[in-house]
């Protein structure tokens, strides 16, 4: 799907017309009239860095925590455990933990663990 790079809208296919963007740039973001191209590829190379969930609303991946969801999901097969156990209990005792050794602010980034059961299955 076509994605105007300033504000991560998803467009239909049918208005790539030049015009109709340029008339989206000035009705909306009037801010940015007088920047150059490099403003642009760079928003480009930002978008290209993120990505888009399935109901199209913009979200940054956070790879780390997705690896770690990986590798918890890995463990739960390689025990032959059900894989809604990292939610039930994997995750409070590793929130527990943290929070116990390493303070309420490391607690906050476990919260982006991608461990719900439907996720992981």
């Amino acid at each position: 799907m076509p994605q105007y790079v300033i504000c991560a809208k998803v467009l239909s296919p049918t208005p790539m017309k030049p015009c109709l963007l340029q008339q989206h740039l000035h009705g909306c973001h009037q801010e940015l009239k007088g920047k150059n191209k490099d403003y642009s590829k760079h928003r480009e190379s930002r978008l290209n860095h993120s990505k888009l969930d399935h109901s199209g609303t913009f979200h940054q991946s956070n790879k780390a925590a997705l690896h770690t969801s990986y590798v918890v999901a890995l463990k739960n097969a390689q025990q032959k455990k059900p894989h809604s156990i990292g939610e039930m209990l994997v995750m409070p005792c590793t929130k527990e933990l943290v929070r116990i050794m390493l303070g309420e602010q490391s607690t906050k980034k476990l919260d982006t663990l991608p461990l719900s059961d439907s996720t992981v299955q």
